[in-house]
């Protein structure tokens, strides 16, 4: 619905769904008052909630298909999964960003590349969910590929 024009852009500009609704309802753990209102703090207004609309609707895929932003990501996939630079993918199963399918041909396309992959129970949010996990994963990263 957020990709719906008319529906999109009331439920994010003018109800502030995004940040009321679905932030807390795609994480497991409950957010506290005090969380809530540091996330809706940069979005006091329905003009400054314009980047939450918009970041959906670049999304390179809508119900499998590609949009708009698809020829922009197959145009530097090649670079990106060719070049000297250390990459990390934090993945989660089931993968709703990145399927099954992707991460197939992400391992057999990039070149230094490390993986970090968790079976957890997760809705959308991980980085609400599992902080110390990811925050030591990315550590750990670092540290081996970055700064050695």
């Amino acid at each position: 619905m957020m990709l719906s024009p008319c529906f999109g852009s009331l439920m994010v500009l003018h109800a502030n769904m995004f940040v009321k609704k679905m932030i807390p309802d795609l994480i497991l753990r409950k957010l506290t008052k005090e969380e809530k209102d540091f996330y809706a703090a940069p979005y006091p207004t329905a003009a400054s909630r314009k980047p939450i609309l918009a970041c959906p609707r670049e999304v390179p895929f809508a119900d499998g298909k590609p949009t708009a932003a698809t020829p922009a990501i197959k145009s530097w996939a090649p670079w990106l999964a060719n070049s000297d630079l250390p990459k990390l993918c934090l993945y989660v199963t089931p993968g709703v960003g990145i399927k099954e399918k992707d991460v197939k041909v992400i391992r057999k396309t990039s070149r230094i590349l490390r993986w970090c992959t968790w079976a957890k129970d997760w809705l959308h949010y991980i980085q609400e969910d599992y902080p110390h996990e990811i925050g030591e994963a990315v550590s750990k990263w670092y540290k081996k590929s970055v700064s050695s």
